[in-house]
């Protein structure tokens, strides 16, 4: 790896401008004028990291006091026709300081003409530097070394602020190599916010073409990575990441374009050169993460703590022998500020691995170590990020989105099989517990995985996504979560949880996972057997039976008795068969065709069901005879208007106690409310 390009100033000078920032609306948030996604940390100087030399707007604000009043707001420091205030985002001059500015984005820089390019800014701008970094790295000109680009088609970047792509190609496979560095191509810089490369195992998913993707795309070993501000990666001299014969042959990258202003007008082709060589290193290499997921920085706050131990319990089961760190980053997104990460060891030590401060989000710092770090069994890691969120008027939480936020370190290390699993947290919950029961979470993110697949079939085959209880279906769910890694104990939920956030395919996910806990309210529905032999509707294993139709123990059963003719009860003769599922609520209207329409169960053995109704529900009849006198007069002309069948009974969830009736109190849910609460939840992720 690299020394990053690191912009040096005073500590004075970096607490004098924070201090600054606070006192103009989206002072930590002014884009740079020339290098898309990156910021002007300093905004009143000609130095973008602050410190030095003044630019115009830096001299107004000197005149004002530092401070920001409305004259200040209304001038026009750059001369380029807008001011200060609808630069910054407070156009009406309203703003205070500690409150949220107007508008978070679509800002602009007070001290830098625009726009860029243009005759009018040109010479005023001259002072302004847009050059890239340029990566130092020696192995790459040594003998043996070879390049190749990977690049995605052009592409058109859709019309939203956060898209994820991904593409695979095919990485050298005819000997065995190293990679041993890697650079960005940049295409459209206005869009371009990171890119990971991934190695894909054998058997993963094949990406010809650029499409959508989640943060996980079936390809979990990070082998290369790019962000704002990094020139490229140049690795430690004794390890690779291993490529080609008996390794990885595929590759994928995945991009994360972001697009605030939500442009419909452009396209991009970006990707990454890679370099390596088959005069293979010493080690293999590997990517190490850690960091917290649960994330909640309240607004208009001017710091904000969040914090991820990987503990010496999760070190003692994913270290399998000592780990060699050769290099780290810190990584977050606008609100952070700053960043480190601690290790302690199990003798009482303590070095600080990566110490952010400030953390410039487009300007990472690659912290090398020439003398790798030596991390053992039972060590601990412990990573603080700080915000601050005085330009956001609402809550932000962990996120892919730019104005989402992260709270990573990713660490270089060898030998590659050392570490075995991950170890993130979740709020007080350690992912380390994870790969202990044999989980590997990211696999259920990405349905077409065979395993994956073979899963999400076996749940739906026997289980409903709208609520029901289907027969079977328990007996599905409790095998899975006594057998699958993924759900032991008390893992479930929290893996529901991530399948709902990370799938690929949304409305997969919410089906999977619906199905899953289908059982969990409702009590399973009984099947009634249908036996053809003597109509014997009990389930005595002769082969004959078939399912009728699903009860459930609250809605009894009206038998009809065929040899107590018509004698509509279950005697015990054997020979009652069901004919239908009512409740109490739900009485039955009877056609006496001996009573010539006379509608009551008199006894005279002539009755049977027509339907079921409730009382709130009557029938309204057409009497063709009576020019629309819609009332059940006996003339034997009425016909329903519509039709309620007792085969399509309501079934209610009654949460009191499980009594599963309509009884009044309000607790009563259908299924098919839940049917649109579900097609809500599921129409909102696709």
């Amino acid at each position: 790896m690299f020394p990053a390009l690191i912009l040096a100033t005073t500590v004075a000078c970096v607490s004098g401008y924070a201090g600054y920032q606070e006192r103009i609306p989206n002072g930590g948030n002014v884009p740079h004028s020339c290098k898309p996604n990156y910021l002007w940390k300093g905004v009143g100087h000609l130095n973008q990291a602050g410190g030095g030399d003044r630019n115009q707007f830096g001299k107004d604000f000197a005149q004002a006091g530092h401070q920001w009043t409305v004259e200040l707001c209304e001038k026009d420091s750059d001369g380029d026709g807008m001011s200060n205030g609808q630069e910054l985002g407070d156009p009406n001059c309203q703003w205070e300081q500690g409150k949220a500015p107007d508008r978070d984005t679509l800002l602009s820089h007070p001290g830098i003409c625009d726009p860029w390019g243009s005759a009018k800014c040109n010479e005023t701008n001259s002072w302004v530097k847009c050059d890239s970094d340029v990566l130092t790295c020696p192995a790459i000109d040594e003998e043996g070394t070879q390049r190749m680009d990977l690049r995605m088609n052009l592409t058109s970047v859709p019309n939203k602020e956060t898209t994820y792509m991904c593409m695979s190609f095919d990485l050298p496979s005819d000997e065995e190599y190293h990679l041993i560095a890697s650079k960005p191509i940049i295409n459209e810089s206005k869009v371009m916010h990171h890119m990971l490369l991934f190695a894909c195992a054998d058997g993963a998913p094949v990406m010809t073409e650029p499409r959508e993707c989640g943060m996980g795309a079936g390809c979990s070993a990070i082998i290369g990575m790019w962000t704002i501000g990094l020139a490229g990666e140049c690795y430690h001299h004794d390890a690779g990441f291993r490529i080609g014969k008996g390794f990885y042959k595929r590759g994928l990258i995945q991009y994360h374009w972001n697009n605030p202003e939500k442009r419909s007008d452009l396209s991009d082709s970006s990707g990454m050169t890679i370099y390596y060589t088959k005069n293979l290193r010493k080690y293999d290499a590997g990517v190490f993460r850690i960091g917290q997921v649960y994330l909640e920085i309240p607004p208009l706050l001017p710091k904000v703590v969040q914090q991820s131990t990987c503990s010496a319990r999760c070190t003692k089961k994913i270290f399998k022998k000592p780990v060699y760190l050769t290099g780290g980053t810190n990584h977050m997104h606008y609100l952070g500020t700053a960043q480190h990460v601690l290790l302690r060891r199990t003798d009482g030590t303590k070095q600080m691995l990566t110490n952010d401060q400030p953390f410039r989000y487009d300007s990472p710092v690659t912290h090398t170590y020439e003398s790798p770090v030596v991390l053992n069994s039972g060590d601990s890691l412990e990573t603080v990020c700080t915000y601050q969120s005085m330009s956001r008027r609402n809550t932000t939480f962990y996120g892919e989105g730019t104005y989402e936020e992260m709270c990573y370190s990713f660490f270089y290390y060898y030998p590659a099989d050392a570490i075995q699993g991950i170890c993130d947290t979740d709020g007080s919950m350690d992912y380390c517990d994870y790969h202990e029961m044999g989980c590997k979470v990211g696999d259920l993110f990405n349905a077409t995985l065979p395993d994956t697949r073979a899963l999400f079939d076996k749940v739906m085959s026997k289980c409903s996504v709208f609520g029901d209880c289907y027969h079977g279906c328990r007996a599905v769910v409790d095998e899975i979560k006594e057998t699958h890694g993924c759900f032991l104990g008390n893992k479930a939920n929290t893996t529901y949880k991530y399948i709902l956030k990370w799938s690929h395919d949304k409305l997969e996910a919410y089906k999977f996972v619906y199905a899953m806990r289908s059982c969990e309210i409702t009590s399973e529905n009984p099947i009634v057997y249908q036996d053809y032999d003597k109509g014997n509707d009990v389930n005595d294993g002769n082969g004959s039976e078939t399912p009728m139709m699903e009860i459930t123990s609250e809605n009894p059963t009206v038998y009809q008795d065929y040899n107590d003719k018509g004698n509509d009860v279950n005697d015990g003769n054997g020979s009652e068969t069901p004919m239908m599922e009512i409740t109490s609520e739900n009485p039955t209207v009877y056609q006496d065709y001996n009573d010539k329409g006379n509608d009551v169960n008199d006894g005279n053995g002539s009755e049977t069901p027509m339907m079921e109704i409730t009382s709130e529900n009557p029938t309204v009849y057409q009497d063709y005879n009576d020019k629309g006198n819609d009332v059940n007069d006996g003339n034997g002309s009425e016909t329903p208007m519509m039709e309620i069948t007792s085969e399509n009974p309501i079934v209610y969830q009654d949460y009191d106690k499980g009594n599963d009736v309509n009884d009044g109190n309000g607790s009563n849910n259908n299924n098919i409310a839940f049917y649109l609460v579900f097609m809500c939840l599921v129409y909102r992720f696709i």
